[in-house]
């Protein structure tokens, strides 16, 4: 069963598989680099857990002081409270270790500052992580990666992907259904 972050919200202990990522902590099962998480709404705080079930380190930069404690104490993610927008923050997260710095805000404003941070920390730090934008539209896709992203995930495709992928599945499962 998967972690959830609203079992963190509601400081359930008890959530699916605690004490195993507990006593895990953060540590990487081999030697890639770290996996810099912005973000931890529940689509940061998904790919934050998925890349610790896969055995990657991982960091999560977060503004907001409750998710940050909860990420520590509860999920057991390495969680730094404060603004990824500012170069320092980023700093202090890790990022001159981070093979990918993914970015699971998609306001287009704080994606462009985010991407700017990086690209002076790029230069001054001597690094080249590979940067993965999570933006609304595909339309912003373009301009995303122009700023620097590497890949850009567009949230309401994906979506759209999604729900079409899985009312084919369902079509097929009714077909074999009616069939037999």
């Amino acid at each position: 069963m998967q972690l959830r972050l609203e079992d963190f919200r509601k400081g359930d202990k008890t959530a699916p598989d605690h004490k195993r990522v507990m006593a895990e902590g953060n540590s990487a099962k081999n030697n890639r680099g770290l996996s810099l998480v912005l973000g931890c709404g529940d689509v940061g705080f998904e790919v934050a857990s998925r890349l610790r079930e896969r055995g990657l380190a991982v960091a999560v930069v977060e503004k907001d002081a409750g998710k940050v404690e909860a990420l520590r104490l509860t999920a057991g993610h390495d969680a730094h409270r404060g603004d990824f927008r500012s170069p320092e923050v980023l700093k202090q997260a890790g990022i001159s270790q981070a093979e990918v710095v993914i970015l699971t805000v998609p306001d287009f404003t704080i994606i462009r500052q985010t991407l700017e941070a990086i690209s002076q920390l790029k230069k001054e730090l001597g690094i080249n992580p590979s940067v993965i934008a999570l933006v609304k539209h595909e339309m912003e896709a373009v301009e995303v990666k122009r700023l620097g992203a590497s890949e850009v995930v567009p949230l309401a495709q994906t979506i759209a992907d999604a729900i079409v992928n899985k009312l084919g599945k369902a079509k097929v499962h009714l077909v074999l259904k009616n069939s037999s």
